[in-house]
């Protein structure tokens, strides 16, 4: 989207309609710091790659909640984690082990490293959907 707005913004100056090619630099500036950019390749590398988590673009903040299907995210959590990529699961949020379906994705990285970390979150999420529920997943003490 950056990159998009950059791009007109260059042709919009050479077609001499200066004050609306500064108007998409500064807007593409923002994008980029803002991480809209990144919310959207997080968003897009999500619903391509795991196309049955759910989620809604926040309207603030830094991460995306993502549904899982079953109430895995403790699992899913961990099992990322062995493979380089940290995510909050959901129960560190809310008393007495609630939100046992959710994740918490931040897209504060670059895009490259948000599209990795969707790839290995594909991988953990194969793990983890094997997971048995009375099993004990991890000793460590979650806090986010």
């Amino acid at each position: 989207p950056a990159q998009l707005l950059e791009v007109k913004a260059t042709t919009l100056a050479r077609e001499a309609d200066a004050p609306n090619a500064a108007a998409l630099v500064l807007l593409a500036a923002f994008a980029k710091a803002t991480g809209i950019v990144s919310q959207a390749s997080l968003a897009e590398a999500l619903a391509s790659a795991l196309p049955d988590w759910r989620f809604r673009l926040p309207s603030g903040g830094l991460a995306l909640w993502c549904e899982l299907p079953r109430p895995l995210a403790v699992p899913l959590a961990t099992e990322a984690e062995r493979r380089g990529v940290l995510v909050s699961p959901g129960p560190v949020f809310a008393p007495e082990g609630g939100y046992a379906s959710r994740v918490r994705i931040p897209f504060t990285r670059p895009e490259a490293e948000l599209r990795h970390a969707v790839d290995v979150l594909g991988e953990a999420w194969a793990v983890a959907r094997t997971h048995d529920p009375g099993q004990r997943v991890s000793r460590r003490a979650w806090v986010a």
